[in-house]
């Protein structure tokens, strides 16, 4: 028979941490541990599945956080060009229309 201790699991502070790990995980938030967070692989894996990514210094995180503004700003620069596109296609349209009804 095998018996488990009733206070198996878990430290309160590790405990702390997955759970804080989770919750910033449901409200969308990227996730960067400085280190592995635990030292139970199967853990580590299913948060890197996750999207939470280990780094090695708080660097690493910068610099992905200014990486992921580059890509919005990029996404951004795009989106304005199609809405200007839009915008001239209508008034060109408009431009149309006024001139069939001369």
């Amino acid at each position: 028979m095998i018996r488990v201790a009733k206070t198996a699991g878990f430290c309160f502070g590790v405990n702390r941490a997955v759970e804080t790990v989770y919750d910033l995980l449901k409200q969308g938030a990227r996730v960067c541990t400085l280190g592995p967070i635990i030292h139970n692989p199967q853990l580590v894996e299913s948060l890197s599945a996750r999207g939470v990514r280990i780094i090695r210094s708080p660097a690493e995180a910068r610099q992905g956080l200014e990486d992921d503004m580059a890509h919005q700003q990029q996404q951004l620069e795009e989106a304005q060009k199609e809405l200007d596109a839009m915008r001239q296609q209508e008034k060109d349209q408009l431009l149309s229309y006024y001139s069939v009804l001369k």
